[in-house]
């Protein structure tokens, strides 16, 4: 599952993308990925749900996203458990005041993105069995209340420093209605970064910060997994 944010893929992903956005169409708004059943009559190479290991993640990888919603933080930490070619299983741990639940997301990448297969939710270190309900349940907050998108009203390259990496980018900004009023939003997404979008916005027309989100860190390895114990 990739990250983040306005994209979900997130993986928002924003995000990572399943989204419960309404319909908004040019700006997919959500992190968390979404399962789309498919059935085909043949399979072959131009088919773009075909499995495709394109995924530049590696084991130990991981990120920690910072999501607020009419100023309530949440955090999101993802970190890859393992890969088998297009095959992955990332542990998400979402984590809500004092409160942390955490997921194991077995997922496929195909040339049409990041597609869940199935999850399970870890307590006290012991894996049971779960459903893509409840770990989009546990993800609604990190989900933007967006309406209608209007269109793009402006495109811009930027540059963003993530854990001391420069990450070349850009910012796509759209005209939304947004829990009911009229408001601009933001998507920072580059194609080099492979957890999906790195933050955006949602701005009322008043000036108001509805929704926000960024990637505040990330790493490999040994610091992965302290980090996300």
């Amino acid at each position: 599952m990739k990250a983040i944010a306005l994209s979900l893929a997130l993986p928002l992903c924003f995000g990572c993308a399943a989204h419960h956005a309404g319909t908004v169409a040019e700006a997919p708004v959500g992190f968390h990925p979404q399962v789309v059943p498919m059935t085909f009559d043949s399979i072959d190479d131009e088919n773009p749900y075909v499995a495709h290991s394109n995924d530049a993640r590696a084991v130990g990888d991981w990120i920690a996203t910072d999501f607020v919603a009419n100023g309530k933080p949440i955090t999101v930490r993802q970190r890859v458990l393992s890969r088998d070619g297009a095959m992955s299983v990332t542990e998400v741990a979402i984590v809500d005041g004092k409160t942390t639940q955490t997921f194991r997301l077995r997922s496929e990448t195909t040339k049409s993105g990041e597609h869940p297969l199935d999850v399970t939710k870890v307590e006290k270190g012991v894996e049971h069995a779960s459903t893509m309900a409840a770990y989009e349940a546990a993800l609604q907050k990190t989900v933007p209340n967006v309406e209608r998108n209007d269109g793009t009203v402006d495109v811009e390259p930027v540059t963003l420093d993530v854990a001391g990496k420069k990450i070349d980018a850009v910012r796509t900004t759209y005209k939304v209605v947004a829990a009911g009023k009229p408001a601009t939003m933001s998507v920072v997404h580059s194609d080099a970064f492979a957890w999906g979008d790195l933050g955006g916005d949602i701005v009322t027309d008043t000036g108001k910060t509805l929704y926000s989100t960024k990637v505040v860190d990330m790493g490999t390895a040994t610091r992965a997994v302290a980090d996300l114990k």
